[in-house]
């Protein structure tokens, strides 16, 4: 019986087809074996009618040959009706799984795990699949495969980068898989992956996204604008805090009371860096934010020097920074400053590197207060910043009177 099979130790589905007597003698084989060309299932069984037909098709050709035939056999029509009617898919090992209960069931499990960026992301893609499958009359998961989901991409997104497909796709795989999970498909679907999209090519142009994208800083106008717009108050508290210690908003976000010291020069903050071995650093904070850092000691409770969701359990300081993260670029966005495209949580750190710059501070002494590694031989290997004035560094960013009314004012 002809059917489909997955041998051991091969990675995609074929045809199996048993030889009559004839051509098991002739071949010295019992069966043919051809290959559908992927390791999905359900892709296989939809490639399935149509290959079938080309191995029929094969071996009638073959017992040609075996019998010598003086000329080609003439196509029969009513044969090949009937071959039509005979040959079908075979059915899958799974019932049909209704792509809007996957959907219910991944908003269920997996979704409030997720931070709301990344909620909002995936459920853009999951309300275009849904919109563009309606008029298809696709409702199940078996009726997609790699091709349909080429068509997808092709048909809505098309001008938008690689980059962004990956991210749609990459939600909808989670959904695929969340069936695999909870026990409605016995395999993990692959037809959302290894799609090899270049990040910087738009869909259906081939257009190159520029090279010139590279992040930019804060104005003082953006400063102003997001430390009056941004909510709750914690997200004003970080940026502010990033931007007069240059420190990562990660390490902001896993700051506590302790690392604040008041020390004869004024305040430091003792980093401990979320990304090398250099980012562990203590930075002075410059006189005139006295005040707002003051205010943060008297208000702090918990354990965080910035509480920030603390009815969520987080399974380390890592995925509780990178979720503030997320929620603050979030916010962000919505303000709509001139900008916003080509800036992000990092472009406070640019801005402090910035205005140290402008102020002729060396790059050594840059480098120590915002944790990356002196590799010069001289300024890195001999000297460790030992002798360094920080304090003197940071309090030439308090002659700048545009960015200290942009901080204090706004906040």
């Amino acid at each position: 019986m002809v059917r489909m099979v997955k041998r051991k130790g091969r990675n995609n589905w074929e045809i199996f087809y048993p030889l009559p007597a004839d051509l098991r003698v002739a071949l010295k084989t019992p069966a043919l074996y051809r290959t559908l060309a992927t390791g999905d299932r359900q892709e296989a069984a939809n490639r399935y009618p149509a290959r079938v037909v080309e191995v029929i098709l094969e071996v009638t050709k073959l017992k040609q040959r075996l019998t010598q035939a003086p000329f080609p056999i003439e196509p029969n029509p009513e044969a090949q009706q009937h071959l039509q009617q005979t040959v079908q898919p075979p059915k899958p090992d799974i019932n049909a799984i209704r792509i809007r209960d996957v959907i219910e069931a991944w908003r269920n499990d997996l979704k409030p795990q997720l931070s709301k960026s990344t909620q909002e992301e995936y459920e853009r893609a999951i309300s275009r699949l849904l919109a563009w499958s309606k008029p298809r009359s696709l409702s199940f998961m078996h009726e997609f495969d790699r091709k349909t989901v080429r068509e997808f991409v092709t048909e809505n997104y098309h001008g938008r980068t690689g980059k962004t497909v990956k991210l749609a796709l990459g939600g909808l795989r989670g959904v695929w898989d969340h069936a695999f999970t909870v026990g409605l498909a016995d395999d993990k679907s692959t037809i959302w992956s290894n799609h090899n999209y270049n990040d910087r090519v738009k869909i259906g142009t081939g257009e190159v996204k520029k090279e010139d994208q590279s992040e930019l800083p804060f104005s003082f106008d953006d400063i102003r604008a997001l430390l009056a717009g941004l909510q709750p108050v914690g997200f004003k508290q970080l940026i502010a805090l990033a931007l007069i210690t240059g420190a990562r908003s990660s390490e902001i976000a896993n700051a506590r009371r302790e690392h604040i010291s008041l020390r004869k020069d004024g305040y430091w903050l003792d980093i401990h860096g979320t990304k090398t071995k250099s980012a562990h650093r203590s930075v002075p904070i410059p006189k005139a934010f006295d005040q707002l850092i003051e205010s943060l000691i008297n208000e702090t409770n918990g354990d965080y020097l910035i509480p920030l969701f603390e009815d969520k359990e987080w399974s380390n300081e890592r995925d509780r920074a990178r979720y503030i993260n997320k929620e603050i670029n979030r916010k962000r966005r919505l303000l709509n400053l001139p900008n916003t495209q080509r800036q992000g949580i990092h472009s406070t750190r640019r801005t402090y590197i910035e205005l140290l710059e402008g102020e002729e501070i060396p790059l050594g002494t840059i480098k120590l207060l915002v944790g990356h590694k002196r590799t010069d031989l001289t300024i890195g290997t001999y000297s460790k910043g030992t002798y360094v004035n920080l304090r003197k560094a940071v309090e030439h960013l308090a002659m700048n009177q545009d960015f200290i009314g942009a901080v204090i004012s706004s906040i």
